[in-house]
């Protein structure tokens, strides 16, 4: 699932990309356009992402994002992968 935004009254919202009418968010180009759509520009825009490993080369579009200014990322997955050492080594830059 993917959430963001800075609270409900601006706009918040949450999009299932397991769902097959969000299918093209598996696709991490897609996700990170998705979701950079809807960022708050003047405030902190909280982004969750869970069960992310199933978006194929998706570091790419967390490190995209978590540069970005009032973004705070979070990811979670119940694969064994992302809590791999390789996560570390994938987002560079990034406290985990």
């Amino acid at each position: 699932a993917v959430q963001a935004g800075g609270d409900r009254a601006a706009g918040c919202g949450r999009t299932v990309y397991r769902e097959l009418e969000n299918e093209d968010l598996l696709d991490y180009k897609a996700l990170y356009s998705y979701i950079k759509e809807r960022l708050c520009q003047d405030k902190m825009t909280y982004i969750f992402l869970d069960e992310i490993q199933n978006v194929a080369s998706f570091e790419k579009a967390i490190d995209s994002l978590y540069v970005k200014d009032n973004t705070d990322v979070y990811i979670t997955g119940s694969n064994s992968y992302p809590l791999s050492g390789e996560l570390e080594t994938l987002l560079t830059d990034l406290t985990l």
